[in-house]
């Protein structure tokens, strides 16, 4: 699904639901490289502006620390997947 048929709300349910929860399994039990998890977020950064496809070049109006920060403090509350992945593996602990 490349996005272009989903409004905001529904690229962001989409985002939170489904490209966050996938790797959340696996992160519980290793500690994944940061370049994974920085094309994982590629990706969502790229879906959440609707562009679909990584190739693809246009202006991304806010930068990641502000997408990851929480709505009460303006942000829209992705997860930041580093930190993620450093708590799932702390429960462990």
């Amino acid at each position: 699904m490349d996005g272009k048929c989903l409004s905001k709300a529904g690229r962001e349910v989409m985002i939170k639901s489904v490209l966050q929860a996938i790797p959340s399994y696996v992160m519980g039990i290793f500690q994944l490289p940061i370049t994974l998890l920085d094309s994982i977020e590629k990706v969502m950064n790229s879906f959440w502006w609707g562009h679909g496809k990584i190739v693809q070049r246009g202006i991304h109006w806010l930068n990641r620390e502000k997408l990851s920060a929480p709505r009460i403090h303006g942000g829209m509350g992705f997860k930041d997947l580093s930190a993620f992945n450093l708590t799932m593996l702390g429960k462990q602990g």
